[in-house]
């Protein structure tokens, strides 16, 4: 039964590419036509070790003259188009399909293997304002979908509130 309603809303409602809004043969995610999905631009090794910069073997020239505060920071993908765009109709538009789209993105790439278990896992805080304007934190959103299973784990808890500013 499942599945006929699911052919029966791909039917009514055609999914559409989120970066161009080609119409798709399917609605599974990620939610991008071919053209769009060769835009994407997963960073794989060589990368950083401390800044995750792709190209560089061990530490990038810039890390090595000025150090950061932190030991370890990576990201799945190149911000490029469809990339940007897609981040952009999260965080502007509230269009939140596209975190599906990330999700099967981050599965796909086997983002876990990129990223050693971490202790921690901490959205960027939005300021109390702009959290209230917008209605949400993109960036926890964007945690909880790529990083499911990490918060099933003993490690790699989500800390959405570690950097709450207190008045």
């Amino acid at each position: 039964m499942r599945l006929l309603l699911e052919a029966l809303a791909e039917l009514l409602f055609p999914a559409r590419c989120l970066g161009c809004g080609a119409q798709l043969g399917s609605s599974r995610p990620p939610l991008l036509c071919q053209k769009c999905r060769t835009g994407v631009s997963i960073i794989s090794r060589p990368f950083c070790s401390c800044c995750g910069t792709p190209g560089a073997a061990h530490r990038c020239r810039n890390c090595q003259q000025h150090p950061f505060a932190f030991d370890q920071a990576r990201s799945l993908l190149v911000y490029q188009e469809p990339v940007k765009s897609l981040i952009h109709q999260l965080k502007f538009d509230g269009k939140l399909a596209g975190l599906s789209t990330f999700a099967a993105l981050a599965k796909e790439a086997d983002a876990a293997a990129l990223f050693h278990e971490p202790d921690l896992i901490l959205p960027v805080p939005l300021h109390l304002r702009r959290l209230r304007w917008r209605g949400f934190n993109q960036s926890l959103l964007l945690a909880k979908a790529c990083f499911p299973a990490w918060k099933k784990k003993g490690g790699g808890q989500m800390a959405s509130d570690a950097l709450k500013l207190r008045l």
